[in-house]
């Protein structure tokens, strides 16, 4: 799979700010942009760690103390990504809710982190996921999708954009 660099969409002004691009594959083969700042806008807190349990196999035995490791694999790791969503109208915010929501609940996808000039790959599985908004979401224009990614532990590629 090849990886297009897409341009970073926020505002330049700030010295310190980074150029961040958040694409998810679509069922359809296609991209979306997930940092694009009109539908979609990562929010605080997104890839602010990760968390991974170990599958291992220990083995005992009667005449010396504790346990050994025999082996020991990883198991998908868990990543946060949080997501503002907003539409023009209520029915706007609602179809690009469904369509993220469907985004995230493919039974396997990619997603691409563009930081400035670094992109990371992840292969992602179906992710949990809640809704949130300030006013009951019947009115709202504007939520917040919080997920936890479910990517697998190995599948990560590094890529360098000229």
């Amino acid at each position: 799979m090849t990886i297009q660099p897409w341009p970073a969409r926020v505002p330049r002004d700030d010295p310190d700010s980074i150029g961040l691009s958040v694409r998810v594959s679509m069922p359809n083969g296609g991209w979306c942009e997930l940092n694009d700042h009109v539908v979609f806008t990562v929010a605080d807190g997104s890839f602010d760690g990760e968390a991974v349990s170990w599958r291992r196999a220990e083995d005992t035995n009667p005449f010396l103390e504790g346990a050994y490791l025999i082996n020991a694999l990883r198991n998908n790791v868990t990543r946060p990504l949080n997501v503002y969503v907003e539409g023009q109208t209520q029915f706007d915010l609602n179809d690009n809710l469904d369509n993220l929501k469907g985004y995230l609940s493919q039974r396997q996808f990619q997603l691409v982190r563009t930081i400035d000039n670094s992109a990371r790959l992840f292969t992602c599985f179906a992710s949990d996921y809640a809704i949130q908004s300030d006013r009951p979401l019947m009115f709202a224009r504007k939520a917040l999708l919080k997920c936890q990614l479910v990517t697998h532990p190995v599948d990560v590629l590094y890529e360098e954009i000229g």
